[in-house]
Order: C-alpha cells, then sequence, then structure tokens
C-alpha cells in the first residue's frame, strides 16, 4: 500500500470513529452524565452512549451490506422512475429497464466493512463499561 492509500484507508476508520464518538457525546449527555450522583451513575451513562454509538454504526454498516446485496434495488428503481415521470418536460427514462439499473447498480457498491469494524469496537467498549458498572454497584 502506498502512503496516501494508506492515509485514505485510515481517514475512513478515523471519520467514522469520530462520528460515533460524537453521537457516544450526544447520548452520554442525555442519559445524565452530569447529573450523575456517584461514579456508577456517570459510567452508566457512558455505558448508555458507547452503546447508541455501537447501535448506530452496527445499523448503518448492516445496511449499507443489505444495499450491496441489492435488498433496496427494486424501491430505488421505483422512486427513481416516479420521480422522473412527475418532473415537468419531456420523460426520459434514464435505463431502459430494470435489469439495465440492477447492472448499473452492482458497479455502485458501498463500503461498509470499516463501520461495522468501528461499531464492533464501540460495543465492546460498551460491554467493558458495563462490567465497570456492575463492579462499581
Amino acid at each position: 500500500m502506498k502512503g496516501s492509500d494508506k492515509d485514505q484507508y485510515m481517514r475512513k476508520y478515523v471519520r467514522v470513529a469520530l462520528l460515533g464518538l460524537a453521537a457516544s457525546a450526544v447520548a452520554t449527555y442525555f442519559a445524565g452524565f452530569f447529573t450523575a450522583e456517584n461514579a456508577a451513575g456517570m459510567v452508566h451513562a457512558i455505558c448508555d452512549g458507547l452503546f447508541v454509538a455501537a447501535v448506530l454504526l452496527l445499523g448503518g454498516g448492516g445496511l449499507g451490506y443489505a444495499s450491496n446485496q441489492g435488498i433496496f434495488d427494486v424501491l430505488r428503481y421505483g422512486t427513481s422512475l416516479a420521480i422522473n415521470v412527475m418532473r415537468p418536460g419531456k420523460f426520459v427514462k434514464k435505463y431502459g429497464s430494470y435489469v439495465d439499473y440492477k447492472e448499473h447498480r452492482k458497479s455502485k457498491k458501498i463500503e461498509w466493512v470499516h463501520i461495522v469494524l468501528v461499531g464492533c469496537g464501540y460495543l465492546v467498549a460498551a460491554f467493558i463499561a458495563l462490567g465497570v458498572y456492575y463492579l462499581l454497584q
């Protein structure tokens, strides 16, 4: 791997990790981190925040995988066709048929592995925080 390829590869992971950190911070705040009366309450809020980030990332990665398998192709094709029909002016079909659309979609794959891996990291961190919470109780 060249230096620039490796940098882009790492940027994907860092970007997703920062997104998870932001979601975790918001969820931790709303779980009552700053209003907790003791350390166990704070760790409980942190555990909740990490779990929310894990669920969001794992769900997003799962949807990316499902999309690559063609689960949403019919819905996407129908929606794009309906929008093109409703636009003013002459109706121009972008794809000849649904089969042509599926062939076009095969070339546009969503990268999802890095999202799932970072989500698994947040899930492991949430389980660790849960263990710490039970130790503090």
